[in-house]
């Protein structure tokens, strides 16, 4: 079984999706799945992760479109990885992300949960850092966060791209709400955020964008 499952919930992003899957097959940490949920795209998405050779990948269909929560979830249904990580299919890791939330997972194991920092990507295509209620001196270091809400007072530490969790966490692979379609990275984060550590690494190995990229 790998230990982690990358779940990218996919829906009509055709301009994107092979970039955001070759920023997972470049990793320099290789065991893992990539578990692709086609949450009924119109576009030319699905045809794109077909040309897409390797035997990591697995294509899902959802039967109607869900939802972003809903899909997720689909995703970690069908998880074998023992560790969920998401990436939204318009977003790219850096080469050494989940190597890194290899090492937070073996250096923390009272942790459950494990992110990393992100810069946010606009129609300049300027990368922008987020601000974060962290001391700037632990820049480039790993640690358990000691107070996970107080940390996220300004923007979050994460965003759904660059955080992983332990599958055990998750109550009949029900991570996300299905019923929330708006802002469910935040009901995810209060309902986890309060009942388990967090391990963190303080760099930026995530480029995403806050809105679709144009």
């Amino acid at each position: 079984m790998p230990l982690f499952s990358v779940i990218i919930p996919l829906y009509n992003k055709a301009m994107y999706i092979q970039e955001t899957i070759e920023s997972v097959l470049q990793q320099r940490f290789t065991d893992y799945e990539i578990i692709v949920v086609n949450d009924a795209s119109t576009d030319e998405s699905v045809q794109i992760v077909t040309t897409i050779s390797d035997p990591r990948i697995s294509l899902v269909e959802n039967p109607k479109n869900l939802g972003l929560s809903a899909t997720r979830n689909v995703g970690i249904s069908k998880a074998k990885g023992s560790i969920i990580t998401l990436l939204d299919a318009d977003d790219m890791w850096l080469p050494n992300f989940l190597e890194t939330i290899k090492n937070l997972h073996d250096s923390f194991p009272e942790a459950s949960i494990y992110g990393t920092d992100y810069s946010e990507i606009y129609t300049t295509h300027k990368a922008i850092a987020s601000k974060k209620n962290i001391p700037v001196s632990l820049k480039g270091t790993s640690f358990v966060v000691a107070d996970f809400f107080n940390a996220n007072m300004y923007q979050p530490i994460f965003n759904p791209s660059c955080v992983a969790f332990k599958k055990s966490i998750c109550n009949d692979n029900q991570a996300f709400n299905p019923k929330i379609t708006f802002s469910e990275d935040v009901d995810f984060y209060i309902k986890y955020g309060s009942q388990y550590k967090v391990a963190y690494h303080y760099d930026c190995l995530l480029y995403t964008s806050p809105s679709p990229r144009d």
